[in-house]
């Protein structure tokens, strides 16, 4: 499955990981925000303990995480500059995903783009 959603619902109702593309990131995922490296980290644990020890919409700023290779602060794991990280995850799911195409490329197939929004600019 192909999905530009970033909210790793699709994980949490227990689709295998293994057929998922989160081509544009996922909110489960920390990087380096200065994308130092090409690596990724689950964030699972480090958030439910912000949610927990959080007082008044704040963290400790022990809980602020970052990066192990270069020190910078991390961030999530979304395109949405040139900074985004594809990391081995990434492009293995890239790859299952063109294999997929390749496989059926001569079959008929059927695309469905489900809950996709559509903007008209009114001029």
């Amino acid at each position: 499955m192909v999905t530009t959603n970033v909210d790793h619902c699709f994980q949490k109702t227990g689709f295998d990981k293994k057929r998922l593309f989160y081509m544009q990131g996922d909110y489960g995922l920390f990087q380096c925000s200065k994308s130092c490296c090409d690596k990724t980290y689950d964030n699972e644990s480090v958030v439910k303990e912000m949610f927990y020890k959080q007082s008044n919409m704040k963290i400790p700023s022990e809980l602020i995480p970052i990066c192990p290779v270069c020190g910078e602060p991390m961030t999530m794991n979304l395109r949405i500059d040139n900074k985004f990280v594809q990391d081995k995850g990434w492009y293995d799911a890239c790859g299952r995903y063109e294999r997929f195409l390749r496989r059926h490329k001569n079959t008929k197939n059927l695309f469905l783009e489900l809950g996709a929004a559509t903007i008209r600019l009114l001029l």
